[in-house]
């Protein structure tokens, strides 16, 4: 068990999350449950499976659906308003396609707080783990990209991706109490002027 105050800090960024499925993998092969986790857009919703410990699951998130038109696909927007398809990723997929262990996720006593901006305002707005309820609200407000997604609404607030005001969410950690930090990000290297 790591001491209380360790925290691992989530960054969004999409793609990024590819790269977090992976350490999140290593954590559970190891062992490793943090007692804090702060996490915005895809580092929120990826934060999921690894709190239900289900090693491989974004893997498979990944690999198997993310390429699907219900998940990403101009007739989503067309539909929905969204370039996502959300309903099919919070909806669809965690109740029927890949099974997301509630129970697990629940009992796990780890403090989550996910970000999301608040149109009013402009600051990130801060959801804890209870309001990760059926529908995902809080995460998919964390997610919501702006222009390609609607602002959502979550308990008065009008929200969008918690990337925008909180790209990588140390301070919120840092002000909750903790002292040590594991950030995963992934930066991705710009091509040399010899490879163009």
């Amino acid at each position: 068990m790591l001491p209380a105050d360790y925290a691992l800090v989530l960054e969004g960024g999409g793609t990024r999350g590819f790269f977090s499925a992976g350490v999140f993998d290593a954590f559970m092969d190891a062992g490793i449950m943090f007692p804090y986790i702060a996490g915005v857009s895809v580092g929120a919703a990826n934060a999921l499976s690894y709190i239900s410990a289900q090693r491989g699951r974004n893997r498979v998130l990944v690999e198997k659906f993310f390429g699907r038109p219900q998940y990403l696909g101009y007739r989503n927007l067309l539909k929905h308003r969204s370039l996502f398809g959300y309903d099919y990723l919070f909806k669809t997929v965690p109740e029927r396609l890949l099974f997301w262990d509630r129970d697990v996720f629940d009992e796990t006593d780890t403090r989550f707080i996910i970000g999301a901006v608040d149109c009013a305002t402009g600051k990130t707005a801060w959801f804890e783990k209870h309001d990760v309820k059926p529908g995902f609200d809080a995460v998919r407000a964390s997610c919501s990209i702006p222009i390609v997604s609607p602002i959502a609404k979550y308990k008065g607030h009008l929200l969008l991706d918690g990337g925008v005001s909180t790209p990588i969410p140390i301070e919120k950690s840092i002000d909750d109490g903790n002292g040590f930090h594991v950030i995963c990000v992934r930066r991705f290297k710009r091509a040399s002027k010899s490879a163009e």
